[in-house]
């Protein structure tokens, strides 16, 4: 999850340089990556485990696990917007 804060630094640094632009794309598409095989792991963790769906909603300490998704989707559009747009 910390890939997302660092493709956003980069790109916000208020000193325009190229290398700072590539860093910023190249943590973008790692990103982007993580996010593929976290999010097909979990995807496969419950449907293996369909009782733990049922345990993780109803356990308080893991829901707030769940928020972390909207929050990195919400992240790489917001990466997507500012790199990829402008091409």
């Amino acid at each position: 999850m910390e890939t997302r804060m660092a493709s956003i630094f980069p790109y916000f640094i208020p000193f325009k340089t190229k290398w700072l632009y590539y860093l910023s794309i190249v943590l973008f598409v790692l990103h982007k990556v993580f996010l593929c095989i976290i999010l097909l792991l979990t995807v496969l963790r419950y449907c293996l485990f369909p009782k733990l769906w049922r345990t993780t909603l109803c356990d308080p300490m893991v829901t707030s696990f769940l928020g972390t998704v909207p929050i990195t989707f919400a992240t790489l559009i917001e990466l997507w917007v500012f790199i990829c747009a402008p091409r």
